[in-house]
């Protein structure tokens, strides 16, 4: 199974109603897969430029308006930065010393 087999399953998940949480997408593709295989399939779909949404209480679909994909990417972006203010807290630096960015005293 690869990354097309998780795909065509997910073509069926056409916006965020019909979203499907892991263990439905690991059912559908007849368990043919891991968890992390599956996740691991989704971002490369998603590096490839299909609009896969995933947020904890719809599961995963496929965005079908903008204000779909918006939503699945501010999602993403909320996690990407609480990943970054951790790394912050835990180096004791700014996140903008973290990101390699110059502070100016004004």
């Amino acid at each position: 199974m690869d990354k097309h087999d998780v795909l065509r399953v997910l073509e069926l998940c056409k916006g965020k109603a019909k979203g499907i949480d892991m263990d439905e997408l690991l059912f559908r593709t007849g368990y043919a897969i891991s968890a992390r295989r599956a996740r691991l399939h989704i971002e490369a779909l998603r590096r490839d430029g299909h609009p896969i949404c995933g947020v904890p209480l719809a599961g995963y679909y496929m965005a079908r308006t903008a204000k779909e994909l918006n939503e699945g990417c501010q999602f993403l972006r909320s996690r990407a930065m609480t990943s970054l203010v951790l790394e912050a807290a835990m180096r004791r630096v700014s996140l903008p010393e973290l990101m390699g960015q110059i502070t100016m005293g004004i």
